[in-house]
């Protein structure tokens, strides 16, 4: 009897291992394949809305820049040929694991918008000041960057970062333990169904607190304390991390209920041949 009760609590701890295990083995490698890709995120945050709001923005902010400098935003617009939005978009989220700045403030595109200036200005016989122009290109660049750029991305870089690193350590970690806890039950039971259904409830529990969990962060919103700039990235964001969580959340319970399924069949053919 003492040997039963302490093989029911070892179960008992084994199986919670192996739903510890699984619950992490999910997330982490959904985690590494979505919010830590950048393919993926820049497939969520360079959308067709986005760019389309990105144009719209520069557009009327060009037209402010018309009434200042005298010289019509289409010029100013030409940039789109150069460097069009959605490329734009691309580079500026494309390195978020990386280095580089995503803004796209350069001493190029100053000079983009110096050529363009002086080029209409030149065509159409206009007297300018070289210090006036280079002056307007430099806040046409500041307009093109803060528009289409994003600040306050290094947060989210660094947590990126932190995930790419730690993910495979905690996949390999959670995996042994599994396979560990699995192995030992076995031996426990001379009934090796009777095991397996105890590693089946451990992945079956695991999978649907996981699927609960990440219901859970789906509601509450957990990465609302990322502040990224421009504000019209911030609903694709928001998506893009609501899109994670419902992977999540759908993996596990796929998983959940296919562990389930299996030691439902298992027990009946145990029962039958008790």
């Amino acid at each position: 009897m003492e040997f039963s009760a302490t093989r029911k609590i070892l179960v008992v701890i084994f199986s919670v291992i192996i739903a510890f295990s699984t619950a992490i083995t999910i997330t982490a490698l959904i985690t590494n394949s979505t919010i830590a890709s950048d393919s993926y995120i820049v497939k969520n945050m360079v959308t067709s809305a986005v760019t389309a709001e990105c144009e719209a923005q520069l557009s009327a902010k060009f037209t402010v820049l018309e009434a200042q400098s005298g010289i019509p935003k289409s010029v100013f617009e030409t940039v789109k040929n150069e460097y069009p939005i959605s490329d734009s978009l691309t580079k500026a989220f494309q390195n978020v694991s990386g280095s580089e700045s995503s803004e796209l403030y350069t001493d190029d595109l100053v000079d983009y918008f110096d050529t363009l200036c002086t080029e209409y200005l030149d065509g159409n016989s206009m007297k300018y000041q070289k210090e006036y122009i280079h002056n307007t290109s430099e806040k046409a660049a500041e307009i093109f960057s803060e528009t289409v750029g994003v600040r306050n991305l290094q947060t989210l870089r660094d947590r990126v970062n932190e995930v790419k690193d730690f993910t495979l350590t905690l996949i390999v970690i959670a995996m042994l333990s599994a396979i560990v806890a699995g192995l030992t039950m076995s031996f426990m039971f001379s009934n090796k169904q009777r095991a397996y259904v105890c590693i089946l409830s451990g992945i079956s529990g695991g999978a649907a607190g996981t699927a609960l969990g990440a219901l859970i962060c789906r509601l509450i919103h957990p990465f609302a304390s990322f502040i990224i700039l421009p504000e019209i990235y911030k609903s694709a964001f928001n998506s893009m991390t609501d899109k994670y969580f419902l992977f999540v959340a759908a993996a596990s319970a796929v998983i959940s209920v296919a562990a389930w399924l299996s030691m439902f069949l298992t027990n009946k053919r145990i029962r039958k041949k008790d």
